[in-house]
């Protein structure tokens, strides 16, 4: 395994290559060694022969002539030359026995410093094997259960980055799932909720159809029922395409310094032919000055579902009161309306898609207003809160922070 991986083939070869230079470094150093021994076991001899027999000065040198001359010395002497060369061949043997010992021993410390490193490198190389092994698991088998090894240096920053890409993996694969799930539900509740004005319509133009219909105010009540559904599907599509938009975090809410009062204008135009209609009292206690960082047109949105579904649960003449209060920290807006309140049971619940109250009034509600209302403001870093007395009134409370 170790050799599939080129950058240890090269570490090989270099390591050789060193080696081997170490080796013959070695071999060099001890032929130095035994050719400066050679000369000084050579003068020794030489000098000690002339002055042994009274004749120093006349080998001075240890080359090959002086020798031959210290021999020529000691041959008219009488002594035998034989002895000193076998002292001199047992010198030489001991250097050549050295020199075989240090290159075994280098060779040896080689080898084995070559045997650690590649045992190491394989310890290393193993977890990256490792590593690679799981990634593509994970890619093939989506089972994310990968356990994170904390170390020290290198290899435990590489182990916790690939952790981290592991992570991002997972949250990727959970949100794609997320969003497929959310697709397919928000298409069946479209498909749900539109079943209904649908065959409302269907019926409606087979009476048209049919020619059963012989009077004028009936054709005009059949149109005008029509008319309605198609209202309803309109909103209920444009509704839902912006819960989808919501939900999906793409829509980039324009926030800004804005005056909260022209946006509660713009909401309250929601439902300005009700307040005609049924003489409601609107009392708007908003300061004309107070800023609020949003986004005007989906604050709108939401303020209007709010008043929408106020105005659907009063009585003739009831009251809507708006109000306003701040400080350099927080903006609190107050919608409170004097209608048949919400029984305790349901208010955990009106927040939900596609909840409709047991006492609301309006048959083409859909249910989809409030949770709209919420989806906007949570997205403006917003909450919403709602308390209520079942016969006296609702409270939604709304809370920006600066």
């Amino acid at each position: 395994m170790l050799f599939e991986n080129k950058k240890f083939r090269e570490f090989t070869y270099i390591y050789a290559l060193i080696s081997l230079i170490l080796m013959i470094a070695v071999w060099g150093i001890f032929a130095v060694m035994y050719q400066h021994a050679d000369r000084e076991y050579l003068a020794f001899t030489a000098r000690m022969m002339a002055e042994y027999d009274g004749m120093a000065g006349e080998v001075q040198y240890a080359d090959n002539y002086e020798l031959q001359k210290a021999e020529e010395v000691l041959k008219k002497s009488g002594y035998d030359t034989n002895g000193i060369y076998k002292m001199y061949s047992d010198v030489h043997e001991v250097y050549v026995k050295d020199r075989w010992i240090a290159e075994g021993i280098l060779a040896a410390f080689l080898i084995l410093v070559y045997g650690i490193t590649a045992f190491y490198t394989k310890r290393i190389f193993a977890r990256i094997h490792g590593m690679s092994y799981d990634v593509n698991r994970i890619l093939e088998t989506g089972q994310f259960d990968y356990k994170q090894i904390y170390e020290e240096g290198a290899i435990g920053r590489l182990d916790s980055s690939y952790h981290t890409l592991v992570h991002a993996l997972k949250q990727s694969k959970e949100r794609e799932a997320a969003d497929k799930e959310f697709l397919r539900d928000t298409l069946q509740d479209i498909s749900h909720q539109l079943k209904t004005p649908i065959a409302s319509m269907t019926v409606f133009n087979d009476l048209l159809l049919s020619g059963k219909l012989n009077t004028k105010e009936e054709k005009i009540e059949i149109l005008t029922e029509n008319q309605k559904q198609l209202e309803r599907m309109k909103w209920l599509v444009l509704a839902m395409l912006k819960m989808a938009r919501l939900d999906a975090d793409s829509v980039q809410f324009d926030i800004k310094e804005n005056k909260l009062a022209d946006t509660i204008e713009m909401a309250l135009s929601k439902i300005s032919h009700k307040v005609i209609e049924k003489n409601y009292i609107i009392n708007n206690h908003c300061g004309k000055n107070v800023l609020l960082p949003h986004d005007a047109d989906w604050l709108a949105e939401a303020l209007g579902n709010l008043f929408v579904n106020a105005a659907d649960h009063m009585e003739y003449g009831g009251t809507i009161d708006i109000n306003v209060e701040g400080n350099e920290h927080y903006v609190r807006i107050s919608i409170k309306d004097d209608g048949c309140g919400i029984p305790e049971a349901e208010i955990p619940h009106i927040f939900e898609r596609f909840h409709k109250g047991s006492r609301n009034p309006n048959p083409n509600s859909v249910g989809i207003g409030l949770a709209l209302a919420k989806a906007i403001i949570n997205g403006q870093n917003g909450d919403i809160t709602v308390r209520s007395e079942e016969g006296r009134y609702t409270e939604f409370i709304i809370l920006f922070f600066k």
